[in-house]
């Protein structure tokens, strides 16, 4: 016999009405991936960045190295100071975002909590249970053994989807995310599509890139801190290889203000995640 759940929850949009059992599931694998501390005010490094480069397949790697500093105030306040072009620039800004954005103190209420959920059957898929998200972005995460494995979401003409294959173990049990791709496909899409079209749809479109991440993380007063990410990208024009390494780490601890302050703009940045957002917005030293 089927499993019946429980609602507790306000309805979603065209009657969907949030599932109590989807709730506790990803919360529960929310929960187990670790986060700073509250309190946590930003951190300072060292940076050195390598790029790595050909135009064409047939075209030797061109390869540069470049050195500089960072200071993250909050997930959006990120200033990157070194000698790179705009593309380098952005790259760092936009990866060193992430990295600290998945990992501000946000709860769970304010992140994924705030929506209407709805639990996939217990069907036996090997990247584990499905758990849709009625969001903008047509979110939907599969779960297996406690531990967030796919996250699959869409914006007008795209649509990305995050394995996570390797995960590395703090001190007190939680986890950190350490290997990883991201998958992007062009479909159809415009104002109103996402809404239009059949569940399953969220497969099918034509492949356009390929992202693998590689992260490390350091111990820093307590802190599991980003020390390092590899991101090899492959498209339709070639393979490119960059990488960020962060040294000499302090952290800043401010008060809860702070806290709640960078736990604002997190829950939009990470909500965005992937979407490909504008330059104009980010701050700048």
């Amino acid at each position: 016999m089927a499993a019946v759940h429980t609602t507790d929850r306000p309805a979603g949009p065209a009657g969907q009405v949030a599932d109590s059992a989807a709730h506790d599931l990803l919360r529960r694998a929310y929960e187990a991936t670790y986060r700073f501390p509250v309190g946590f005010a930003g951190l300072r490094a060292a940076l050195e960045f390598t790029r790595a480069a050909a135009e064409t397949p047939e075209d030797a790697e061109v390869v540069l190295t470049t050195r500089g500093c960072v200071q993250v105030r909050s997930p959006r306040a990120v200033s990157v100071e070194i000698d790179t072009d705009a593309a380098g620039r952005d790259w760092l800004w936009q990866e060193i975002a992430s990295l600290v954005g998945h990992r501000w103190p946000i709860p769970y209420g304010e992140a994924d909590g705030r929506h209407a959920l709805r639990l996939g059957p217990d069907d036996g898929h090997p990247l584990g249970r499905l758990v849709e998200v009625h969001d903008r972005f047509r979110s939907r995460y599969r779960v297996r053994d406690g531990q967030i494995v796919q996250i699959t979401r869409e914006m007008g003409k795209i649509r990305f989807s995050i394995h996570i294959q390797e995960r590395f173990a703090t001190a007190d049990g939680r986890t950190l995310p350490t290997h990883f791709s991201v998958s992007y496909w062009e479909i159809g899409g415009g104002e109103g599509a996402a809404e239009a079209q059949p569940k399953q749809a969220h497969m099918g479109g034509r492949l356009t890139r390929a992202d693998t991440y590689s992260d490390t993380y350091v111990r820093v007063a307590g802190h599991y801190l980003p020390a390092s990410r590899r991101v090899i990208t492959a498209d339709d024009g070639a393979l490119t290889i960059h990488e960020l390494r962060l040294s000499e780490h302090t952290v800043d601890v401010g008060g809860p203000a702070a806290a709640q302050n960078g736990s604002a703009t997190a829950a939009r940045l990470g909500t965005e995640a992937g979407a490909g957002r504008s330059s104009t917005e980010r701050e700048r030293d």
